[in-house]
């Protein structure tokens, strides 16, 4: 029922809760963005999923976005990739650090980082 300019929003605030509520688990966090009824919202799902997951980087959290893209179909999967891609410059300063997260992306996404 929200207005048509918000629906983006909510669904990309669902992606936000799930990693928040499942804990930043990537496998519990597609299941919850699966049931988006829509591409265009399931890509919302996964923009909020990953953008928390980043905000939350630590050292046991290395491979969990990583992980998280891995587990979207292909349009979602790129999304994915590319909001992770874009946010690695908000963690890391130094490039081989940036560079050792892109070495987990699978090989057709690693372009991305550059």
């Amino acid at each position: 029922k929200a207005r048509e300019d918000m629906i983006p929003i909510c669904f990309k605030s669902l992606g936000r809760d799930a990693a928040g509520h499942t804990l930043r688990d990537p496998k519990k966090i597609i299941e919850i963005c699966r049931k988006v009824p829509e591409l265009t919202y399931r890509n919302e799902c996964a923009t909020g999923a990953v953008n928390v997951i980043v905000d939350f980087w630590g050292p046991d959290l290395e491979g969990q976005a990583s992980e998280l893209c891995t587990l979207f179909d292909a349009q979602e999967k790129s999304t994915c990739y590319t909001v992770l891609a874009g946010r690695l410059h908000d963690l890391f300063t130094v490039p081989d650090d940036i560079k050792h997260i892109c070495d987990t992306f699978e090989p057709n996404y690693q372009h991305l980082c550059r």
